[in-house]
């Protein structure tokens, strides 16, 4: 058997029979079978610097280094390309930044998480966030505001009704 990946992609590993993992090979062979089999290939991206998927970075970067565009500010926004990733903006382009819709009104606050690529919680490609508060606008430690911990970013508006400070 041969495992192939995709561009930007390696073998994780490779588990025979279920419990038997063989390692991260590329080829493996079955010999004096006189019974069932099964194998399996785990496959992982490939990383570049600052655990940046090269997958990612080969879209913005086709002809240049990818541990570069990970660890460099190609487009002067003051962030760095593994940060851009993270943020789920262009590394390439200056008007594509991170944004947060905050609003008050009242007690109530309201948080527009933005949509940060597609894909599932399984593949890693969602991105979660959590709303924290701290007593002063200045001053002291940051804590989590309850259920709204590892909420998922869709695009959706999470609204915080019960703020009994005016600093969250």
């Amino acid at each position: 058997f041969t495992m192939t990946p995709s561009n930007w992609y390696s073998v994780a590993s490779v588990v025979v029979d279920g419990t038997n993992n063989v390692g991260a090979v590329t080829n493996y062979t079955f010999s004096n079978v006189v019974a069932d089999h099964t194998i399996a290939a785990n496959f992982g991206p490939d990383m570049a610097a600052s655990n940046t998927p090269k997958w990612w970075l080969a879209q913005y970067y086709p002809t240049n280094g990818l541990d570069a565009g990970a660890t460099g500010d190609s487009d002067g926004d003051g962030a760095y390309g593994w940060q851009e990733y993270i943020a789920g903006t262009q590394p390439t382009n200056s008007a594509s930044l991170f944004r947060v819709l905050i609003g008050r009104s009242g007690g109530n606050a309201t948080v527009t998480c933005p949509t940060v690529l597609a894909g599932s919680d399984y593949d890693g490609l969602m991105r979660y966030y959590t709303l924290q508060k701290r007593p002063s606008i200045t001053a002291g430690a940051w804590a989590d505001i309850g259920s709204f911990t590892n909420v998922l970013g869709t695009g959706q508006t999470i609204t915080y009704t019960n703020l009994t400070d005016t600093n969250a």
